[in-house]
C-alpha cells in the first residue's frame, strides 16, 4: 500500500481551490478533506500553539483509529500559509515564524507533503469576486498574492508547485488544473 500524501491546496479566494479539492477526492480513493480555520488565542505564541497542537491531534486520532494508513490523500483546504496571509492583513497577528514552525511539526511525521499555491492576477480574482472573499479591493487582493507567494517561497516543503490558474481567455479548465495537479503529487 502506499504512503499517504498531505496535499496542502493554498490561493486567494476565486482561485478555484473547491473545485480543485474536489476533483482530487473523485479521483483517489480514500481521502480527506479539512479546512484549516484560523488559530484560536490572545498573542501570537498562543496561536502558534494551538495550530501545532491541532495538527498533532489530527494526526494522532487518524493514527489511534487506524486510518491513517487507509488514506490515500489527507487535503488541506489552507493552512499555515493561507494563515500567515490572513492574519497578517486582517486579523493584527504577526505570524512571520509561524511557516518553519508549523512546517517543522507536520515535516517531522512520516509524510509525504505537497503544497501546491492556487494563483491568478488580482484584477482577474477581482472580477469574480462573489462578495464573501475577505477583501474586494483590489490593493488588498495584490497584497494578498503577494504575501501567498512570499509565504511559498520561505516554504521548507519540498514538493512544491506553484499553478497559475488562467490566461488571457479564463479559468483553464478544472480538468487540466486537476491533471496538473495529479501528475505532481504522483511524480
Amino acid at each position: 500500500m502506499s504512503k499517504t500524501k498531505l496535499v496542502i491546496i493554498e490561493g486567494c479566494d476565486r482561485v478555484g481551490k473547491d473545485t480543485l479539492i474536489n476533483g482530487l477526492s473523485e479521483s483517489f480513493n480514500r481521502t480527506t478533506t479539512e479546512h484549516w480555520g484560523y488559530p484560536v488565542g490572545e498573542n501570537d505564541e498562543e496561536k502558534t500553539a494551538y495550530q501545532k497542537t491541532s495538527f498533532k491531534l489530527n494526526m494522532m486520532k487518524w493514527r489511534v483509529e487506524k486510518t491513517w494508513d487507509l488514506l490515500n490523500l489527507y487535503i488541506w483546504n489552507r493552512s499555515h500559509i493561507g494563515e500567515y496571509v490572513y492574519g497578517t492583513m486582517y486579523r493584527d497577528s504577526s505570524p512571520a515564524s509561524w511557516i518553519p514552525q508549523l512546517e517543522e511539526r507536520f515535516l517531522a511525521e512520516d509524510v509525504d507533503v505537497y503544497l501546491i499555491l492556487m494563483v491568478a492576477d488580482p484584477e482577474f480574482i477581482a472580477k469574480q469576486d462573489d462578495g464573501k472573499s475577505y477583501s474586494s479591493n483590489i490593493d488588498d487582493k495584490r497584497k494578498e498574492l503577494q504575501l501567498f507567494v512570499d509565504a511559498f517561497q520561505e516554504s521548507k516543503i519540498a514538493n512544491k508547485k506553484l499553478l497559475r490558474v488562467h490566461d488571457e481567455n479564463g479559468y483553464y479548465t478544472p480538468e487540466k488544473i486537476l491533471n496538473n495537479v495529479i501528475n505532481f503529487i504522483n511524480q
